[in-house]
């Protein structure tokens, strides 16, 4: 009877949560330890920005169980900024190349494939020689728009001259 007592005093004044720490320094209070740890994975897949791939964070939180006085605030959007300061994002993009060689930046695989269907839409001489790789890099490039692409890297296609021998035949 005595231990229902304590536990419901106990109840009454405080409330589950965990201690978060972040290399071995506090960095809050949560009362949900998945959903947090939920938040944290989700970043890590998708990140906040454009054309981020993932976000590679070395050190990931802690957690502690313990009781926390009722009106006492938990942290976890604190705690997901402190994390995501140690991320470090992947950009995905995708690079034009003229002979294995990175000349333009696009962010999507479509824009890359459309560029290369214009140039051999006008036959461009160096067709074969162009193509277009994916990039995961931590630095993201600057952007080129399909059209001043295309215009960059068209090689208008030699003549075909036809020559006859002396008898006129083909």
């Amino acid at each position: 009877m005595a231990i229902a007592i304590i536990i419901g005093i106990v109840s009454l004044a405080y409330k589950p949560a965990y201690a978060v720490t972040l290399n071995n320094e506090f960095i809050g209070y949560t009362t949900n330890k998945s959903k947090l740890q939920s938040r944290i994975n989700e970043y890590m897949k998708k990140g906040d920005g454009e054309n981020i791939a993932f976000v590679d964070i070395e050190i990931l939180p802690e957690y502690s169980f313990c009781f926390l006085k009722r009106n006492t605030d938990t942290h976890d959007d604190e705690i997901v900024e402190s994390i995501k300061d140690l991320g470090t994002a992947y950009y995905e993009y995708y690079a034009i190349t003229l002979n294995d060689e990175e000349k333009n930046y696009t962010k999507t695989k479509a824009e890359a494939e459309e560029i290369i269907d214009k140039l051999k839409e006008q036959n461009s001489d160096n067709i074969s020689k162009i193509g277009y790789i994916k990039i995961h890099d931590t630095e993201l490039k600057e952007f080129s728009d399909t059209e001043s692409v295309v215009i960059a890297l068209y090689v208008k296609p030699k003549p075909v001259i036809k020559t006859t021998n002396d008898y006129g035949l083909r």
